[in-house]
């Protein structure tokens, strides 16, 4: 009892979300992107970047003005931080129109450390884009889960390996590649 009272007072004390804030604002932001891959507003694969406007981004709106009354009228070629980010925006609003035409890894990080730590973006991009894409280095990870990221990687289709990640995190609140792996 005491860590989580610790927890809260040290999320109040810097303006952060508290842990349990986190999980349920990772649940629901990958809830949003398994909806946009329903409603056919996120497609994959993108591997070239990380959110592609493919169509109806407004071209006509203040770059600063909002995204969010956009986002479920556009289609976007996403990997799975651009999946996340997308899902963000959808939930919490928290994206210009200006910040949305140009995504950087800087600015998807930027935008998603609130909710997942720099660790857990690197790890699910790893998982989504394999160990060979930059800026993934095998070294990063011991044998072991160098295997299961290759294994996740092959066996699954991009647009699949974003829906397991998501899946995993609605469930649980944070990713985890064997129960990734073992979905059904």
């Amino acid at each position: 009892m005491k860590t989580k009272t610790r927890a809260k007072k040290k999320a109040v004390k810097k303006n952060e979300l508290t842990a349990e804030e986190r999980l349920a604002a990772r649940r629901a932001i990958a809830r949003d992107v398994l909806k946009l891959q329903e409603l056919n507003v996120l497609k994959s694969p993108h591997q070239s970047g990380y959110v592609k406007v493919s169509r109806g981004f407004p071209r006509r709106v203040a770059a600063e003005g909002s995204m969010k009354p956009y986002v479920r009228d556009t289609t976007c070629e996403v990997c799975a931080l651009g999946g996340l980010f997308v899902g963000m925006v959808d939930r919490f609003n928290q994206c210009s129109v200006g910040e949305f035409a140009v995504v950087s890894r800087d600015s998807i990080f930027r935008k998603l450390t609130p909710y997942f730590t720099r660790r857990e973006l690197n790890f699910i991009e790893a998982c989504y884009e394999g160990l060979d894409t930059p800026p993934h280095s095998s070294r990063l990870y011991p044998l072991e889960t160098r295997v299961l990221i290759n294994s996740f990687y092959l066996a699954h289709k991009p647009a699949e390996r974003l829906r397991r990640i998501c899946r995993v995190i609605a469930r649980d609140g944070e990713f985890d590649l064997v129960a990734a792996s073992m979905l059904p």
